[in-house]
């Protein structure tokens, strides 16, 4: 960037340059965002930065470009430099999206929305839990954020008032903490394995779930996990191992050739497991066992 830049005011480009200083700008901006942000930085909440990277490419390109035809004073060496560069920029562009479409007709359809999963499972919740007084929502498993949230606030529509634990009263709102409101139950948002816990625990009653594959499916997948789950302890991977049972990912790259582990099970283990792990609602007394 620099040197494109010293170039650029040499040649007295200097629209180019008022781009690069435009870019560096606001990349210094993008900083100061970033350093602001509040928990993990996750990809999505940084992404606008790859616009940022595109723009100081991009200007950095232009300075050299403008400076070249500062340089070039002959229209027919302006011409073929202007070939030059288009026949480039094809040739760039065809292999940077080869891979891009070849990885795209293989790749396996994403898991389901958040709105699907809500839409199986909201209905009968907010059925059961008509009237209700205060409850505290908490998510457990594999469960992403975005389902608790969007829970959270179709029970208030319903009229049913949400209580935020104390991590989650800067995202909620301090009116809704456990000073201000006392639950009268606990709402718990189960997935993937810790279901059967759920299931097998007196003190919580089972309201609603959704599940991305039939009850018959689902209880012949239990079995190959198993097995997956007991070769991959076998090969001395307990990360893994654990990893297959409460929704986290990786097992698909790491175990691929491990010695002891059944390829063909492990594809199809895979496979069912992106289809979305199956979400369950509980509802427990407060104060509870498990909180």
């Amino acid at each position: 960037m620099a040197g494109s830049a010293w170039i650029a005011r040499r040649t007295r480009s200097f629209a180019a340059l008022r781009l690069q200083v435009i870019v560096v700008a606001a990349s210094l901006g993008g900083v100061i965002a970033t350093s602001r942000v509040i928990g993990p930085v996750f990809d999505w909440v940084v992404r606008w930065w790859w616009v940022l990277a595109l723009l100081w490419w991009l200007s950095i390109v232009w300075s050299l470009w403008s400076s070249l035809m500062q340089v070039i004073q002959l229209r027919g060496v302006r011409r073929f430099a202007i070939g030059l560069l288009a026949a480039l920029a094809t040739i760039i562009t065809l292999m940077a999206t080869r891979p891009v479409l070849d990885a795209s007709a293989s790749a396996e359809p994403p898991s389901p929305s958040t709105g699907t999963v809500l839409n199986g499972f909201l209905e009968p919740t907010l059925q059961a839990l008509e009237g209700s007084g205060p409850l505290l929502v908490v998510t457990t498993g594999s469960i992403r954020g975005d389902y608790g949230d969007a829970l959270r606030l179709q029970l208030e529509r319903a009229g049913i008032d949400v209580v935020a634990e104390d991590d989650m009263v800067s995202h909620l709102g301090p009116e809704r903490s456990l000073s201000n409101r006392r639950p009268s139950g606990i709402l718990w948002i189960v997935s993937a394995d810790e279901i059967k816990l759920f299931r097998s625990d007196p003190n919580m009653s089972y309201l609603a779930g959704w599940d991305p594959l039939s009850p018959s499916e689902r209880a012949q997948f239990f079995v190959d996990e198993l097995e997956l789950e007991q070769q991959l302890m076998a090969a001395g991977r307990t990360d893994l191992a654990q990893a297959l049972t409460n929704g986290s990912g990786g097992v698909d790259t790491e175990a691929s050739g491990l010695d002891g582990v059944d390829q063909e099970l492990l594809d199809h283990v895979e496979s069912l497991r992106r289809k979305g792990d199956p979400v369950a609602i509980f509802r427990s007394t407060w104060p509870s066992p498990w909180r």
